[in-house]
Formats: C-alpha cells, sequence, structure tokens
C-alpha cells in the first residue's frame, strides 16, 4: 500500500530529471502553443485542398469540439473556411501564444506570479463580451471577441509560465 501512495507523489520523469531547467520548460511550452496554433490555422487551410486534407480537417475539428462551442456565426475563416474554434477561443491561443513568446524580455527567468488581480481586469473584456452576447443586448463583432480573447490569453500566459518554473523546482526538492 505505501508503494502506491509513493507512486501517486511521484512526479514525471521529464520533470524531475537535473537537466530540466527554465528555459527548457519554457521552450517546450512554447513549442507546444505554436503547434496548438498551427492546428488551428491549418484546419480551413486543409479544406480548402480537399481530398484528405479534408478528413485530416474535420479530425482537427472534432479534437478542439470539447474545448469550443464552434459557432461558424461566432468564428473567423481562413480560405472561406472557418477555424476550428470562435473568435474569443482564437485570440485566447493567440494571445498566450505571443504572452508565452515574451514572457522573457518583460520577467526573465522570474517565477513569481503577478497579482491574480491582473487576470481578473485581464478577464472583464471577455466577460463583457460573453454578457453582451447571451443577453441580446448588442451585436459583439468576431473582430472584438478575438480581441478580448487576445488580453486574456497573452496576460494567463504570465500566470502560467512561472506556474510551470515552480513546479520544476518543488519537483526537484522531492526529488
Amino acid at each position: 500500500m505505501s508503494e502506491m501512495s509513493h507512486l501517486s507523489k511521484r512526479q514525471p520523469e521529464w520533470l524531475t530529471h537535473k537537466r530540466v531547467t527554465r528555459p527548457c520548460i519554457y521552450g517546450g511550452l512554447v513549442s507546444g502553443a505554436i503547434l496548438w496554433c498551427l492546428l488551428i490555422v491549418l484546419a480551413p487551410v486543409l479544406q480548402c485542398k480537399g481530398g484528405c486534407g479534408k478528413e485530416i480537417s474535420v479530425m482537427i475539428f472534432r479534437f478542439f469540439s470539447p474545448i469550443c462551442h464552434q459557432n461558424p456565426a461566432r468564428s473567423l475563416s481562413l480560405c472561406g473556411h472557418v477555424f476550428p474554434v470562435c473568435g474569443r477561443c482564437l485570440g485566447i491561443y493567440i494571445g498566450f501564444l505571443f504572452g508565452t513568446i515574451f514572457y522573457p524580455v518583460f520577467r526573465g527567468w522570474n517565477d513569481s506570479t503577478p497579482q491574480i488581480k491582473w487576470l481578473a481586469w485581464a478577464s472583464v473584456p471577455s466577460m463583457i463580451d460573453f454578457i453582451v452576447s447571451v443577453s441580446g443586448l448588442a451585436v459583439i463583432h468576431n473582430e472584438a471577441r478575438v480581441a478580448a480573447g487576445l488580453v486574456l490569453g497573452a496576460t494567463a500566459a504570465f500566470y502560467v509560465v512561472p506556474a510551470l518554473f515552480q513546479l520544476s523546482v518543488h519537483s526537484k526538492r522531492e526529488a
């Protein structure tokens, strides 16, 4: 029984390896964010190409369906085909990518997170967009949804990056 509890507390090897440094974690996060955004852009491009590209595009749409409502009226399009995520989600993902890329420029390899109030403030445009859309008070254009998502995604990166840095430090101490 104690062996099972010990195994459940064990961190993944990639996280506890002595050579895992903040630049390595950062590089992995940037790479993952780039791949995520490329998948989003790839879906409508593959739709344009037709053939097996269309089938791959359908798989990409299925991949994103648990994450986003995929309402075509709230999505931007490329080549006449919609992205597999709505404008707000697109903005969040692209904003997160750029926030992650620029994190070291503004914070270096610092592992302290900003005060939570900045994340709360960054979510205000998305909350206003959501409330106005659901209530029917006004029509929100997709470009405004993308802009609201960009703010939230870029800000979120300044919480996720240091959290991963902190996680790696704690894992090394326990190893």
